[in-house]
């Protein structure tokens, strides 16, 4: 029976009288009409004001716009003979909520980027530690074999210089070995030359026989 000129403009007409006599979803396509319908039938059994009715619509012009609606039943003796309603253009609100949410939902998408790009730093920080460790357990086995050749090094240099020793004393011994049997040898010539010979001492004496006392003297 009434509707004022702001009423007028969120719904895209230019004077009020045009919404006179018609409920507003006869000149808008809303997507939830059997909702609004079930909503504004709730009211008129329950005979209580609803708040909060949140609508997408489209309006004259081809815009779609946001609506909050506030419904207040109109009694007269208890009976409900008209309805008083209260709409806000709630556009810029729903607006920045959307854009709120779509915020949210990248950042969250980026958290969970995030949180791939954190497990598989982990799992390569995992892997670089495993490989430190393995990499001290290796430089500890070269270490070891360092060690263990440079042992084996310092045995082989002791032996070469016990088996220079040794064959130096083993010249050493033959050499004076050699001394000896040379000095044996010349010895036996000079008694052999001053000696007689036994022919000539058996022949002269046949019963006697030749005892050689040999004395060795050495420097």
């Amino acid at each position: 029976t009434f509707a004022n000129i702001s009423m007028a403009k969120i719904l895209g007409f230019n004077i009020p009288e045009e919404l006179i006599g018609h409920f507003f979803t006869e000149f808008n396509k809303i997507g939830n009409v059997k909702g609004v319908n079930y909503t504004f039938k709730k009211i008129i059994e329950n005979k209580k004001r609803f708040d909060g009715l949140e609508l997408e619509v489209l309006r004259v012009d081809g815009f779609s716009i946001h609506i909050e609606i506030k419904a207040v039943p109109v009694l007269e003796s208890g009976k409900i003979t008209g309805m008083q309603g209260v709409v806000h253009n709630i556009t810029e609100r729903k607006r920045a909520e959307i854009d709120l949410k779509e915020k949210s939902d990248q950042i969250e998408a980026q958290n969970e980027k995030y949180i791939v790009i954190n497990k598989e730093l982990a799992f390569q920080n995992e892997e670089k530690v495993k490989r430190a460790a393995e990499l001290v357990i290796v430089n500890k086995e070269i270490a070891f074999q360092i060690e263990e050749k440079e042992k084996r090094a310092d045995e082989l240099i002791i032996a070469n210089v016990l088996k220079e020793a040794e064959e130096k004393y083993k010249l050493l011994l033959e050499e004076k070995n050699q001394v000896i049997t040379d000095s044996i040898i010349y010895a036996k010539h000079i008694q052999q030359a001053i000696l007689p010979r036994k022919t000539e001492i058996y022949s002269s004496l046949p019963n006697s026989f030749v005892f050689l006392i040999l004395q060795l003297f050495f420097f």
